[in-house]
């Protein structure tokens, strides 16, 4: 009797579980925690691989980053080339002693931590526009390191510019860019490439979609590529504006955005639904 009760225990809390019987796809390039997280909460994930991530080895990379004042990076993945071609070079974190970091949002933070460094700017707003307001507003004080370097807060130009380097994918947004290329000495180093990942998607997937969640905009494009023609997605969750747009020319019937660039917002969402489904 007492092994009946304790399996009618173990069953009874895997079905209150607040994603309990939700068939969730999730394209994705590399496993991450947005997959983990809601099979805790009880959905059945189908995975879908959409994409490889390849670092790139940047040509005279010690040169370009011994005299940053600022290095940006836009994604885990930018964090980790960096430290690829770190060591590449033969090189260690002195090479970047002086140096300040942003970052696009948590993910990254965290990402960038396990290096044992801290991330002077975190934007309220994870987006690359949120990341160059975030910056104007820091750079001056990085100036100022003799009486010549001085700086004109009336036009906002410096007699020094800061040097920034940026580490983000060979086809990232340029808004990031465009943000800062007016006030700093700019360069935009491609740190890693995106490619298509050559599998079969599921044959349980089949032309209806019920609900999958995208974490960027390429992940949209190739998941879509990879469907049958009439295929279409019933409700898509997306992680930001951007992926939203590009959701927006595809056949999906309902598409939910979180309300920040996070898996947390993300999950937040998926689970309101599901509250108030009835």
């Amino acid at each position: 009797m007492g092994d009946v009760v304790s399996l009618n225990d173990r069953l009874d809390f895997f079905e209150k579980r607040p994603l309990f019987g939700r068939k969730i796809t999730v394209p994705y390039i590399k496993t991450n925690e947005l997959i983990a997280k809601l099979q805790q909460l009880g959905a059945d994930v189908t995975p879908v691989k959409t994409g490889i991530i390849n670092p790139i080895i940047i040509p005279e990379f010690a040169d370009k980053v011994r005299s940053a004042d600022w290095i940006v990076f836009t994604s885990k993945n930018g964090v980790r080339s960096f430290f690829y071609n770190l060591d590449l070079a033969g090189a260690d974190i002195r090479l970047i002693a002086n140096a300040r970091f942003a970052v696009v949002g948590k993910a990254t933070e965290k990402e960038l931590a396990k290096h044992h460094i801290n991330a002077d700017i975190i934007p309220m707003e994870q987006t690359g526009k949120g990341l160059a307001d975030a910056m104007k507003l820091c750079m001056p004080y990085v100036y100022g390191e003799s009486d010549e370097d001085t700086f004109d807060l009336s036009n906002g130009i410096s007699d020094k510019m800061c040097k920034v380097c940026i580490f983000s994918a060979k086809e990232a947004s340029p808004d990031l860019e465009a943000g800062l290329k007016e006030i700093c000495e700019l360069e935009k180093i491609d740190a890693y490439v995106n490619e298509q990942a050559y599998e079969s998607i599921p044959e349980s997937i089949g032309n209806m979609v019920s609900e999958a969640v995208f974490t960027s905009a390429s992940n949209v494009e190739r998941f879509f590529h990879m469907l049958p023609e009439n295929a279409y997605v019933e409700t898509a969750y997306s992680i930001g504006e951007k992926t939203t747009a590009v959701l927006e020319q595809h056949n999906v019937r309902e598409i939910v955005q979180a309300d920040d660039s996070s898996y947390e917002a993300l999950v937040d969402k998926i689970s309101y639904k599901d509250a108030f489904k009835d």
